[in-house]
């Protein structure tokens, strides 16, 4: 099996929840003998300085491939117009490689792909994605954490609701997916 693991980073290159959990998903995927197509944004490393942080039989398993993050001038909105960008810029390099059998995206990598997808581009296989804390659908204070919600509502519901599955951490968020996901969408807890 292949599993195609889109990511805006992993630990320890880059340091965040979703960059630990992505870092976890791929030693437990090659672990377990699943080749996984890491897509990573670029790093100022070579691969095997990458991969030093997993073990040898892991690494048999594990193939990195980096991506350019785009950067635009700041503006409202800067990030989610990053995020569509760095997705796109992932396809294009998975469009290239040999086809998995199915993509785990973390937050928005997944975009571009999930939009394909829906066109019925049948080089794309399932897309599973995982937001995380799912914080745009979160009680927030203050203006500017309301209206930065705001943008990033309608982008992640497109996602949770246009993808064949959405992974919950449990709790509260898969209640919170459950509400902005449409029925023929699996939640897996």
């Amino acid at each position: 099996m292949r599993i195609a693991l889109l990511t805006d980073g992993i630990h320890p290159h880059i340091i965040g929840g979703m960059q630990m959990h992505s870092f976890h998903l791929a030693k437990s995927f090659a672990q377990n003998k699943i080749y996984v197509d890491l897509y990573h944004p670029d790093v100022s490393i070579s691969e095997s300085e990458f991969l030093s942080s997993f073990s040898p039989d892991e690494i048999q398993y594990i193939n990195v491939l980096f991506i350019t993050f785009p950067k635009f001038a700041y503006f409202p909105g800067h990030y989610i117009y990053e995020s569509l960008s760095y997705s796109r810029n992932i396809f294009k390099k998975y469009i290239e490689n040999e086809k998995p059998d199915f993509i785990y995206a973390q937050g928005f990598c997944g975009w571009a792909f999930i939009k394909e997808r829906k066109k019925g581009n049948d080089k794309v296989v399932p897309v599973g994605v995982n937001f995380h804390g799912l914080n745009m659908f979160q009680k927030t204070f203050g203006i500017s954490n309301r209206l930065t919600t705001l943008l990033f509502k309608n982008p992640a519901r497109y996602n949770l609701r246009n993808a064949e599955c959405v992974f919950s951490l449990g709790g509260k968020l898969t209640s919170i997916i459950s509400s902005q996901t449409s029925k023929i969408t699996d939640i897996i807890d």
